[in-house]
């Protein structure tokens, strides 16, 4: 099961990506995944790089979910040492409830 924002608007929670992929790829996999949620291009990393997400090595994000609030504080992150893997939407739902909890 794909990341759908549906599934985190009553938590209200915006999902959105970011990668440092162009615009026009980020596009096609958004198209291929059915992704229901903004993707943003950050070709040059800085925003990747301010939360240490850029692969040096690779010129790559890392793929990774992170919880950040509106004052940009992260709040939760789970960065995948894989870049194949992924987390299962309901361990994620999960996860952001718990943290988000007063």
């Amino acid at each position: 099961m794909h990341l759908k924002q549906n599934d985190f608007n009553a938590l209200n929670v915006q999902i959105l990506g970011i990668s440092s992929d162009q615009p026009f790829s980020q596009k096609a996999f958004s198209r291929q995944l059915g992704l229901t949620f903004p993707l943003l291009s950050d070709r040059g990393g800085e925003v990747l790089r301010a939360y240490g997400l850029f692969d040096e090595e690779r010129k790559a994000a890392r793929r990774a979910y992170v919880l950040i609030d509106t004052d940009r504080k992260e709040l939760w992150r789970h960065v995948m040492e894989d870049p194949s893997d992924t987390l299962d939407v309901h361990r994620l739902l999960e996860t952001v409830s718990r943290v988000l909890q007063p």
